[in-house]
């Protein structure tokens, strides 16, 4: 029993990571970008450190978006800049149709308004990559709670391995080409369209280790599955 428990700890342990892209998936669609039903002051503190970690606090504020500054329009971006306490250029308040402003002292435009289709693509991006995580988390720790009862070299776990194969290796280049593409299209599309670009996807832009675990699981899955081979001939003699 006591050779059981380390697998059970890692199988609790992936259970609880998908858990975690549940939880922040929830925060995207009811946060500041979504549906705006909770903020941060809606959250114990003691959440932070997982809820405003890197990229998941982006649910609690505009969409950001790292952009390519024209040198010869740089004055006009400083003349265009807008004090958000004091209102914005709407002086009956509310947001200008797709208004952006470049943050001063970076070259990261903020969005301030968008089109609910550009709002779901948004949204929809940050959910897939939350989505293809859990996936993995709960097909390997399947693939765990199987190999304690019995051999792990079984057809079941080799199909499990190359599905998480296929969604590292092919889903982790089109998620970076996603984000990609919605980030261009909010940029381009906003009040500052004519004056920044967002920089061009070059071939560096792609996940490369990512997509080389990909391809070591595949790898993996099929060693594993001669092992299956293997298994069945040594059966068959006994």
């Amino acid at each position: 029993m006591r050779s059981f428990r380390p697998a059970r700890l890692v199988e609790a342990s992936l259970y609880l990571v998908a858990l975690l892209c549940a939880f922040w998936s929830t925060l995207w669609i009811l946060g500041y970008t979504g549906f705006q039903r909770i903020g941060y002051a809606d959250l114990p503190r003691w959440l932070d450190p997982i809820s405003l970690d890197g990229s998941n606090s982006q649910w609690v504020t505009n969409p950001t978006v790292l952009v390519r500054v024209d040198p010869s329009r740089f004055d006009a971006l400083l003349a265009s800049y807008r004090d958000l306490n004091g209102g914005f250029p709407d002086s009956r308040g509310g947001t200008p149709p797709h208004w952006a402003e470049l943050l001063p002292g970076s070259s990261v435009v903020q969005l301030w308004d968008f089109t609910f289709l550009q709002k779901l693509s948004f949204i929809g991006i940050q959910l897939a990559g939350y989505a293809g995580v859990a996936f993995i988390a709960i097909t390997l720790a399947r693939l765990v709670a199987d190999s304690r009862g019995e051999s792990p070299f079984v057809l079941r776990n080799v199909n499990r391995l190359r599905r998480i194969g296929v969604v590292v290796l092919i889903g982790a280049p089109l998620l970076s080409l996603g984000h990609w593409f919605v980030e261009r299209w909010l940029v381009e599309s906003s009040s500052m369209g004519d004056t920044v670009s967002v920089y061009p996807y070059h071939w560096s832009s792609l996940p490369w280790w990512t997509m080389l675990v990909g391809a070591a699981v595949l790898v993996l899955a099929d060693v594993w599955h001669r092992g299956v081979r293997m298994a069945d001939d040594v059966e068959g003699l006994v």
